[in-house]
């Protein structure tokens, strides 16, 4: 049901944000040392035998191949993320200070650096034993390969910061050429308009580029970030100039990420109406080779919430002839 309203909304892509959750604890008192949280449960749609998960997983239903099937079915391409893990946000991050029993290099030996690494390994299992299990089946459904773990405009920003996110890209980089040449991967970072500006956020990411084995056909995929700053739409279009010029001198393809939603008090979300989406694609449509929304199935599905916004969606490709 949810596939067939897809196509009804034109949308020919579905990128699965992570097949794969850890659960780890979240007592910072513990401080930034990544192994003080170890896995204490493992959430994941598809029936993984990963010797490492084991002792954490409990067998649930192959959702993922429903999934590709459904997807098979109806001409849809998956994007598939893997692994979501709360430790990229809580413990560690953007302080490279080099960990005396592990070496001197703040880029490799701090507990935020070896974690990257730890992420991205066991990141690439996971790839892995799902090209082994679905790869041959769905090769005509699986799309390439999706980037969890979120950058934003954070600072203080150095080389090693650069070097510690670019190992992590091209560790996944150089697998997913191995495993399925051919196939992108792709990213989708935000920013926080009262952060850094997009000047400096632009040369963070060249900085980073430049340090990232990317292919030609790999997808920077930045979110728009209007969903909680809506009275920053007018203000995109720096952004989407800072973005593209860091993604054409990497030579790598160019999306935009739209926000479908809108923040309201308590931490709580709803559908952003037609209208503002519909201006917010009007902004970054010219800088973009194609544009997403985060995220149709939660805000905009009629399976998942009222019909409003997708009869609205409706309503405007049809009488608009958008494509």
């Amino acid at each position: 049901m949810e596939m067939d309203a897809m196509l009804e909304a034109g949308i020919g892509l579905l990128i699965l944000q992570s097949v794969m959750t850890l659960v780890n604890g979240d007592n910072e008192n513990l401080g930034q040392d990544h192994r003080n949280y170890p896995i204490t449960a493992v959430h994941s749609l598809y029936p993984t035998q990963l010797p490492e998960l084991a002792p954490y997983y409990h067998v649930s239903p192959d959702t993922l191949r429903h999934c590709l099937e459904a997807a098979q079915e109806r001409g849809i391409k998956i994007m598939i993320g893997l692994i979501a893990d709360n430790v990229w946000w809580k413990y560690g991050w953007a302080l490279p200070t080099p960990v005396r029993e592990f070496g001197d290099d703040p880029a490799l030996d701090s507990y935020w650096g070896r974690w990257v690494i730890d992420n991205a390994e066991l990141s690439n299992k996971v790839a892995g034993e799902i090209w082994d299990i679905y790869g041959e089946e769905f090769a005509d459904v699986i799309y390439g390969w999706y980037y969890y773990n979120e950058f934003w405009n954070f600072s203080p920003f150095d080389e090693n910061v650069a070097k510690i996110l670019a190992h992590s890209f091209n560790t996944a980089l150089d697998f997913y050429s191995e495993i399925t040449p051919g196939l992108p991967m792709a990213f989708s970072p935000f920013h926080n308009f009262n952060l850094i500006g997009a000047v400096q956020t632009g040369q963070n990411y060249r900085d980073i580029f430049a340090l990232t084995r990317f292919r030609e056909y790999d997808i920077f995929v930045p979110q728009d970030s209007v969903g909680g700053f809506p009275d920053r739409i007018p203000y995109l279009e720096p952004w989407m100039r800072a973005y593209r010029g860091a993604a054409d001198e990497a030579g790598i393809r160019f999306w935009v990420n739209n926000e479908c939603f809108v923040a309201l008090p308590g931490y709580r979300f709803s559908g952003a109406e037609i209208e503002r989406l519909v201006t917010q694609l009007e902004i970054t449509a010219p800088w973009a080779e194609k544009n997403i929304t985060f995220s149709w199935n939660h805000y905009y599905s009629p399976i998942a919430n009222d019909t409003r916004f997708h009869e609205d969606w409706i309503k405007y490709i049809r009488d608009g002839d958008n494509d």
